[in-house]
């Protein structure tokens, strides 16, 4: 049953960071529901990311310019520092595990991760990924350090993943 709550989220600033995993279509749907409860949604995403989907779409269905290489201005609000200041919380669905390894290991070198380091608030931390990546103790250890560092991370699922194989490690469901 899809429950609606239109103005749960009304007046919320809400940052969303992508990056590059198969699930990420399922950000879009993400942003909506957001926005449809009453938020307002920018979205910061990795290089890797564009790979999958354009910073374009992001931009239609968020209605605001979308932070990623090519766009960081200083001149305004559009880069990793003043975006954070702006947000309520942070929202990081998917998280790869090359994102979530790199946060727990304070790597900075995508302005989603720069944005993810440089924001002092609660992040929420959604991974996705292969059922063999998502239970490997490396990054099982790193969700754990990220888990004492103000991120809340949000469980996987089993399902079908896109390598054809069920198994632990799908994007929750929105």
């Amino acid at each position: 049953m899809n429950i609606m709550f239109p103005n749960l989220l009304n007046g919320k600033k809400i940052l969303l960071g992508v990056s590059a995993s198969i699930s990420i279509y399922k950000s879009l749907e993400l942003i909506r529901l957001f926005i449809k409860s009453g938020a307002q949604v920018r979205v910061v995403m990795s290089e890797s990311a564009k790979k999958f989907i354009t910073p374009l779409t992001f931009e239609t269905i968020s209605m605001n310019k979308v932070l990623h290489a090519e766009s960081e201005s200083w001149e305004d609000d559009l880069n990793h520092i003043k975006i954070g200041l702006w947000a309520d919380i942070f929202v990081i669905a998917p998280a790869s595990s090359n994102t979530i390894a790199k946060l727990s290991n304070a790597i900075a070198d995508n302005l989603l991760l720069q944005t993810a380091l440089a924001y002092p608030k609660e992040k929420l931390l959604c991974p996705a990924a292969n059922t063999n990546m998502i239970n490997n103790p490396i990054l099982q250890g790193a969700m754990k350090m990220l888990a004492l560092s103000n991120y809340t991370i949000m469980k996987t699922q089993t399902k079908l993943l896109a390598c054809n194989t069920e198994g632990d490690g799908g994007l929750i469901d929105i």
